[in-house]
């Protein structure tokens, strides 16, 4: 029987020859993502583009790099940057000066020891700080019939909305007792 051996994704035959620049998916699918204004997203394609998989936290936003990548406003480039900023997709691995850019990290990486150059140390797994931007998933309570309780309720509803003030209370029948009533 001849079979046909199925080429691997990354196998030079089935892909652009060069380096590549992986999302996960968590991050493509997230509301933190999807909410991204299109130059955010560009400066991310341009982070990545930077991004050689052993460099996460060298990478650099400096006009004169950005200007050669298409950007033509300082002004847009900034907003961009804290954009991406805001929603920590990226954060500041080294604080620059006048003679040394800022250089910057990206949080679904794992941040790589870059030979002394940052203000922070090398990380084993992703920071994935822009998940603390994810809304939460809505509380969902069943809650079963109780004795004194007019009606069933189903919660469904996230934690932030204002109560629900059509369920009415009902005291349990034992208040109604005569011990009680001279309380």
């Amino acid at each position: 029987m001849n079979r046909k051996k199925k080429k691997h994704w990354l196998s030079p035959e089935r892909r652009e020859p060069g380096g590549f620049a992986a999302l996960p998916h968590c991050l493509l699918e997230s509301k933190v993502y999807i909410g991204l204004s299109s130059h955010a997203v560009k400066l991310l394609n341009d982070l990545l583009a930077q991004f050689k998989g052993f460099n996460n936290g060298d990478l650099c936003l400096s006009w004169s790099i950005m200007e050669k990548r298409g950007w033509k406003s300082r002004d847009t480039l900034s907003k961009a940057r804290k954009e991406l900023m805001d929603v920590e997709l990226i954060f500041v691995s080294r604080y620059g000066d006048r003679k040394r850019p800022h250089l910057y990290a990206l949080t679904f990486y794992a941040i790589d020891e870059c030979g002394g150059k940052l203000n922070i140390s090398a990380t084993e797994k992703p920071l994935s700080l822009w998940r603390k931007h994810e809304p939460l998933p809505p509380i969902k309570i069943k809650l079963t019939p109780t004795p004194g309780v007019s009606k069933v309720v189903d919660i469904t509803r996230p934690a932030c909305d204002p109560p629900d003030e059509t369920i009415k209370y009902d005291p349990p029948a034992v208040l109604n007792q005569p011990i009680y009533q001279n309380l």
